[in-house]
């Protein structure tokens, strides 16, 4: 065969390709139910079939590559895909795909080989079903919470459905948008992830779900679920300690001594959803609770000495409160009893009055007195001092007394006693009953202080001053000095002098004006500068044309320091000289006396004086 022929072939074989590829894509918007070939283009996505009416027969070829709205599913059983001499390929080299995070997709050919494709779609627009949706969170151990709080963001999410043909979850914090699709196999998720959105406060999430026809879930009740983000740790707003004293009487807050191991307590928490609390000394065992005001009893170690209590306090989210001073206070056992003395001080016909003491480091904060005969105790005053009254004249009477602790402990039997008789006896309506050797029994007091204060100076110490500044006057001697008349030249400031001194070059708000001589010249005359005439210097006339500058100025002068004022007036008041002539000091005069119808008793130098009295008697 010669070249020509096999030339003519190869066109005939060319043009009968192009005729027969002309036909196939002719056919492309015919109906695919009809079985009509549709041109595959070699590696690249295929075009998407629409459905035109509901359930009918009438599909074509979509303009572009965009997959319809949900409910369109590729049959693969129905579906048949044909090579060169329609040949069936198999297994049919088609997929289609869902695009992640849309509800969209592609189908594709996945055949170099294939001439064209009968493709058949499963109508499924029934949106899938959120079954059930929870989210669990953690307390700060890890321990798994399941009443709606979280500690940090460590929670779980779990979900399930109805549907068989869901391949795509999201999780979204609002319900209107959700882009972050995850493939899934099965029928159930879980999922741990700190998503929730930051800060505390009751959270809201939901789930969507995507079947294999991009049907997407609707927010329902079921796909709803809520939790509480709570990262605030509670706080111990009071908390107060009370010891129970002997005889029931109940100690004050501020009193730290407890003569029973029991005391009680009351504290006040600022957080609303309290579920643990526990008071303790060593180690904390949680008791459940849902007050945030608790009110009851702990029972100390016991052991005498000073005790450290504290409260601490934990939430639904398992945030514990801190230990600080407010959670923590100090209480003292108190297990040994006091010691009480006592001693006679004074008696008459018909009271005897002791005084109640005690030994040892306690706390004391009361002392009473009795007769050994009674059961009814006295109360002391402050001093100690315990008078009992209505007794009899000239009898003895034996008289005890016992002291208690701020603990509640009182001095125990035996109680220490004095034994006194009652009989006339000298008193002290003011002052102290003393016996002295050559007076008798007189009644002492001390006597009066009259303090005297005054100022001198150590140059005239004879002279007292009623006030310090007084004083510092009479300590000081002033003289003027003379002010003297100078003349002081000017400065040039901001330029330099010319002229011999008598103009400062600086330039200034003056004027240049000028006048033409008859000989033709220009002559130049400065506004602030008269009788200079420049002959053509325009430019000098411009730099000391200026306002402002004087050669002299008339000044005075201080001869102590030199100093120099505008005004004389200035001048005579500074130019004064003060010295010193000598120290000031503060003196007082202590004198003592005597109140009327007191007598001097003892008086030896500065000290005090004692004055006295005669005593009275019965």
């Amino acid at each position: 065969m010669n070249k020509n022929k096999k030339l003519i072939i190869i066109i005939t074989i060319v043009i009968l390709t192009i005729v027969s590829l002309i036909t196939v894509f002719k056919k492309d918007t015919t109906s695919i139910v009809e079985k009509n070939k549709v041109n595959k283009i070699e590696r690249k996505e295929f075009s998407i079939l629409k459905e035109q009416t509901y359930n009918g027969k009438d599909w074509e070829l979509s303009n572009d590559t965009a997959f319809p709205t949900s409910g369109y599913l590729l049959n693969m059983t129905e579906s048949k895909c044909y090579g060169y001499n329609d040949e069936p390929i198999t297994p049919i080299p088609v997929k289609q795909e869902l695009t992640k995070g849309s509800i969209d997709g592609r189908v594709t050919i996945e055949s170099s080989n294939t001439i064209y494709c009968v493709l058949y779609f499963d109508l499924d627009n029934k949106a899938p079903e959120v079954n059930t949706f929870s989210i669990t969170g953690k307390t700060s151990s890890g321990d798994t919470l399941n009443n709606g709080y979280t500690y940090g963001l460590d929670v779980t999410y779990k979900g399930n459905w109805l549907d068989e043909d869901v391949v795509q979850y999201c999780i979204s914090s609002n319900n209107i948008t959700c882009d972050n699709w995850t493939e899934i196999s099965n029928n159930e998720v879980t999922v741990t992830s700190p998503s929730l959105t930051s800060g505390d406060g009751e959270k809201t999430m939901y789930i969507y779900l995507k079947d294999k026809a991009n049907n997407v879930s609707v927010t329902s009740t079921t796909s709803t679920a809520k939790i509480i983000v709570d990262q605030t740790k509670p706080v111990v707003n009071t908390f107060n300690l009370t010891g129970a004293a002997d005889e029931g009487q109940q100690l004050s807050s501020s009193t730290d001594y407890t003569h029973k191991v029991g005391i009680t307590y009351n504290a006040t928490i600022t957080e609303s959803n309290i579920a643990e609390y526990c008071v303790y000394e060593d180690s904390c065992s949680y008791q459940p609770t849902t007050s945030t005001t608790l009110n009851t009893s702990y029972t100390l170690k016991d052991t005498e000495g000073s005790h450290s209590v504290k409260i601490r306090v934990k939430d639904k989210a398992g945030n514990e409160s801190e230990i600080n001073t407010t959670s923590t206070k100090s209480i003292t056992l108190d297990k040994t009893n006091p010691t009480a003395t006592i001693k006679s001080n004074s008696q008459d016909t018909s009271s005897i009055t002791v005084t109640v003491g005690y030994s040892g480091t306690d706390s004391i904060i009361a002392r009473q007195c009795k007769l050994n005969s009674e059961s009814t105790w006295t109360d002391a005053k402050e001093d100690g001092s315990c008078t009992i009254s209505n007794l009899s004249d000239g009898t003895p009477y034996t008289i005890e007394g016992r002291v208690r602790d701020a603990s509640g402990r009182y001095s125990q039997a035996p109680f220490p006693s004095v034994s006194v008789t009652t009989d006339y006896a000298y008193r002290c309506d003011v002052g102290t009953l003393v016996e002295d050797p050559s007076k008798g029994w007189i009644c002492t007091t001390n006597g009066k202080t009259l303090i005297n204060t005054y100022w001198t100076c150590s140059a005239e110490p004879t002279q007292k001053y009623s006030s310090e500044s007084q004083a510092k006057g009479g300590c000081e001697s002033s003289v003027s000095g003379e002010c003297s008349y100078v003349k002081r030249d000017v400065e040039c400031v901001g330029g330099e002098l010319i002229d011999g001194g008598n103009y400062c070059k600086t330039g200034g708000p003056g004027t240049c004006t000028f006048a033409k001589m008859q000989t033709g010249y220009k002559m130049y005359r400065c506004s602030v500068r008269p009788g200079s005439l420049l002959g053509g210097r325009e430019g000098y006339c411009e730099e000391v044309c200026f306002v402002g500058y004087d050669t002299t100025k008339w000044l005075y002068t201080c001869e102590f320091d030199g100093n120099e004022y505008d005004e004389k007036s200035s001048c005579d008041k500074l130019c004064v000289k003060t010295s010193t002539l000598g120290t000031v000091q503060s003196v007082k005069d202590v004198s003592y006396y005597c109140e009327a119808g007191w007598n001097e008793l003892s008086h030896s130098g500065t000290s005090e004086l004692v004055c006295y009295k005669d005593a009275s008697r019965g």
